[in-house]
């Protein structure tokens, strides 16, 4: 098997953080275009990805800063995107499955009328862990490929329902994905993309939440140097479509 590792630089990245409801399992952003499609036939894929987020405000809906509340978040994580394709199709397409586990450190502090409600002390370890059971792509031409994906979020993370700081979100997501991508010149080398996921979310562990259903576009356009460097330009939506309630 042919391992290729690659390193995706982010050269410009757009984020979004959520005071009310759930923001959902998938980040989007954190994957590139590459990794919604399927390796060559009998060889796997390793994407290793590095995030760190980091925010001193809080936005409602509007974008509108919330006045009182003094926030001071930091979220950085490693992750990896493990895929394997054999030489066997399915209907037709090029099939592969794997796994994404993160590892990462959780700091939130959070103050609202003098009150911390987010001050436990730093939780680092492994994250929720997704599991890609199915990816199928339809080369079409030589310019053109079809990707689906079906993949689910296992709350394998450090979570529990009375702390305020968590590294799991204490609840499953099924995560369905469709992507277009096109080859410019008709090589592997030049890619443009999108990508739409739609996500639906178990109840949360130990509560009566239960998330909304979440829909993400993702714009993705990369070039591939040699088989270790991609650099890309990428931007994405992230919708709560359906009620948090609980």
């Amino acid at each position: 098997m042919t391992i290729r590792t690659i390193l995706t630089i982010l050269i410009f990245v757009f984020a979004s953080a959520s005071f009310a409801g759930e923001v959902g399992h998938y980040t989007a952003l954190a994957w590139g275009p590459w990794d919604h499609m399927s390796p060559a036939r009998g060889t796997g894929q390793a994407a290793l990805g590095f995030i760190y987020y980091a925010s001193d405000t809080m936005k409602d809906g509007s974008g509108d800063t919330y006045s009182g509340i003094d926030v001071d978040l930091s979220l950085p994580a490693m992750f990896a995107v493990l895929k394997y394709s054999p030489k066997f199709d399915i209907l037709w397409a090029n099939y592969s499955f794997g796994i994404a586990p993160a590892y990462g450190r959780t700091s939130i502090n959070a103050y609202l009328g003098g009150t911390n409600i987010g001050g436990e002390a730093d939780l680092t370890g492994w994250q929720d862990l997704n599991v890609i059971p199915v990816n199928l792509t339809w080369e079409l031409s030589k310019y053109y490929s079809i990707s689906a994906q079906y993949a689910f979020w296992a709350p394998t993370g450090s979570y529990h329902s009375s702390r305020e700081l968590n590294l799991g979100l204490g609840y499953w997501s099924h995560d369905f994905r469709v992507t277009g991508s096109f080859f410019p010149m008709g090589t592997p080398y030049t890619l443009l993309s999108v990508s739409a996921l739609y996500e639906i979310s178990t109840e949360k562990s130990g509560t009566d939440i239960h998330p909304g259903d979440r829909f993400v576009i993702e714009l993705g356009a990369s070039h591939l140097f040699n088989q270790y460097l991609i650099a890309g330009l990428l931007a994405s939506g992230n919708w709560e479509v359906t009620d948090t309630t609980g």
